[in-house]
């Protein structure tokens, strides 16, 4: 989707009618904050997380192979994950709701700030939790704590992923718990976690193949195998959705697979949030129960 904004230069143009002012394009998803729909359903699932999950550069291509830059593909609209979920829920006969609860920079906890206004664990309850028919929340955060200056901590996001999963748990909504995929990367020298990262130079720097891994993709590693150990023995969550499995390289394992990169390392294009998609459980989203 491509939405439009005055330049900034403007002034006020909301009595713009001829909408001739708004000529900056964006590809992000400002105008709808939400939607109820009535009908006969069994409830709402939400996937929570950052610009991973709000679908950033899903209308990329996936014809070239990383580090060959994929473009926008005109039309290309509606390749989110939360879209590709919807479709797959369809298919299989679920009636559900797919609620997008991603926004750009978002954090899990405190610890590390928030670009976004505020971190997963204050988030969860106004854009999850509080709304209408959610039985089930995907929890897909810790990525952003991770990278580039954050440099966090493995603990911190666990403990963060603990506190919105108790949270969830406390109002009846069911939990399933997403890996981390790549990349991340420590850019801040002053931070512990600091080490080998991708440069023009060294284009797979930090990866495991060839080495020295970068630190943070070794905080990566230790917070999944919490998810894959710990998370999914806690009260209320009902699975794992192993990103990182489908979206790993095989040859580089800290870089998401070629044809499922945008082109930035961090985000899928729109074939990558398909597979990503993919990889949450859909037998999970709803108890036993109702299948």
């Amino acid at each position: 989707m491509v939405n439009y904004s005055s330049d900034g230069t403007s002034g006020d143009t909301t009595t713009d009618t001829a909408g001739s002012s708004f000529v900056q394009p964006n590809a992000e998803w400002y105008l709808l904050g939400g939607m109820d729909v009535y009908g006969q359903d069994e409830g709402t699932v939400t996937i929570f997380g950052s610009s991973t999950i709000d679908g950033h550069a899903s209308n990329y291509g996936d014809t070239n192979a990383f580090r060959v830059p994929n473009v926008p593909v005109p039309g290309q609209d509606n390749e989110r994950i939360s879209d590709a979920l919807a479709h797959t829920l369809n298919a299989a006969g679920f009636h559900l709701g797919v609620l997008n609860a991603g926004i750009l920079g978002e954090v899990a906890g405190p610890a590390s700030g928030s670009t976004s206004g505020s971190p997963g664990v204050d988030r969860i309850g106004r854009d999850v939790l509080h709304q209408a028919g959610i039985k089930t929340v995907v929890i897909d955060l810790g990525q952003v704590d991770l990278r580039n200056n954050a440099c966090g901590q493995a603990t911190e996001v666990e403990a963060s992923l603990q506190n919105m999963v108790a949270q969830s748990n406390a109002a009846g909504v069911r939990v399933i718990l997403g890996t981390i995929p790549p990349a991340s990367y420590c850019y801040n020298p002053s931070s512990p976690n600091y080490g080998q990262h991708p440069t023009s130079d060294n284009l797979f720097g930090g990866d495991i193949n060839p080495g020295p891994r970068n630190p943070e993709n070794i905080q990566r590693q230790i917070v999944n195998a919490w998810i894959k150990t710990t998370g999914v023995t806690l009260p209320g969550v009902v699975g794992v959705a192993d990103f990182e499995a489908v979206l790993a390289g095989s040859e580089h394992p800290d870089f998401l697979i070629p044809n499922l990169n945008s082109g930035d390392n961090f985000h899928p294009n729109g074939a990558g949030y398909k597979v990503k998609a993919g990889a949450i459980p859909a037998s999970a989203i709803l108890g036993p129960d109702t299948q």
